[in-house]
């Protein structure tokens, strides 16, 4: 039970930090990727993490998803960040034809052709 009301918390605070700190990403892949240049990485980084956080919630509730590898050591898991956004970003570039429309679902399936051992419920 403590479990299940630490993931709802979790995923609570997720959610309204996700509300506040939203730039305007696109929702649509194609104007995502478009939108994902040098000015606007910060932006882009902080969707494919909502995502991660997002998915990771949905693992903890028992429904399958993916999300990024996890590195114990703070520092790098920063720059792991920073480096798992730009493999997102050049998978969506490099897949135009298998990528969903929708920047949410095209980033979790990024996440599963890049990291496939992340997936679970």
């Amino acid at each position: 039970m403590l479990i299940i009301l630490r993931a709802c918390g979790l995923a609570i605070f997720v959610f309204m930090i996700t509300l506040q700190a939203k730039a305007a990403a696109p929702s649509d892949t194609e104007s995502f990727i478009a939108y994902c240049t040098d000015a606007n990485f910060e932006s882009c980084r902080s969707e494919v993490m909502d995502v991660a956080n997002i998915n990771l919630m949905k693992q903890i509730g028992g429904t399958y998803s993916c999300t990024l590898p996890q590195s114990d050591d703070r520092l790098k898991r920063a720059a792991d960040r920073i480096t798992a956004t730009k493999a997102i970003l050049a998978w969506l570039k490099a897949n135009p034809t298998k990528r969903l429309p929708k920047t949410y679902d095209a980033i979790s399936q990024a996440m599963e052709a890049l990291w496939p051992s992340e997936c679970q419920k």
